[in-house]
């Protein structure tokens, strides 16, 4: 484990460093709610939407480049990872039925991600 700002424990397996080169290995949640799908990223509390899962993804991937480039650009390698916190977790799974009603249809999915940034 790696030590990150205000004495946090960050996991190896969510940021490694290799050289000049830092991996990620992230999650992605997904979420359909009626036509809007939203994508987040747990460990960073990143998220993105799109009117397509494909389309959300790929937001909150140029979301987390834009990120992840804006911490390193300013010394900030140690606080990129800054994980949600729980009530994040409730917030994001529950909300369609708070929204829509008991009765609203949401959809999940989840899927790895590994991004490599120099």
């Amino acid at each position: 484990m790696k030590m990150q700002a205000g004495g946090k424990r960050v996991p190896d397996a969510v940021m490694q460093q290799s050289g000049e080169t830092l991996t990620f290995h992230l999650t992605a949640i997904t979420k359909q709610e009626g036509d809007q799908w939203t994508a987040w990223c747990p460990e960073l509390d990143i998220a993105a939407q799109g009117d397509a899962e494909q389309e959300a993804l790929k937001a909150l991937v140029d979301a987390i480049d834009v990120y992840i480039h804006h911490m390193m650009k300013s010394g900030r390698v140690a606080d990129i990872v800054r994980p949600a916190p729980p009530e994040a977790y409730h917030e994001f799974l529950t909300a369609g039925a708070q929204n829509g009603g008991a009765g609203a249809a949401v959809r999940f999915s989840g899927q790895a991600l590994e991004l490599s940034m120099a």
